[in-house]
């Protein structure tokens, strides 16, 4: 899995959150922390990303939406929809 997190120059610090992998019945596949050190450069005033790479393996037993939640320690998620099919 990759992540890709934008921030803004007034967000550099540590960043502490999660993401969990939800089914359609609202069940918690996988669920991870996250916690990043966001440097931000003197050159680049207006913001800066990071990756986050990390692997996992899942076997989808249930079709239909399922979501990724991204939150910051303390907020509200950001859903992000995966629809499962089968083939």
């Amino acid at each position: 899995m990759v992540t890709r997190l934008f921030f803004s120059s007034d967000e550099e610090g540590q960043f502490a959150g999660s993401v969990s992998l939800i089914d359609p019945d609202g069940l918690t596949l996988l669920s991870a922390p996250i916690e990043l050190g966001v440097p931000i450069s003197e050159l680049d005033g207006t913001g800066v990303f990071i990756d986050s790479i990390g692997e996992i393996e899942i076997t989808f037993r249930k079709r239909g939406e399922h979501q990724f939640h991204l939150s910051r320690n303390g907020g509200e998620a950001t859903v992000i929809p995966l629809y499962v099919s089968s083939k």
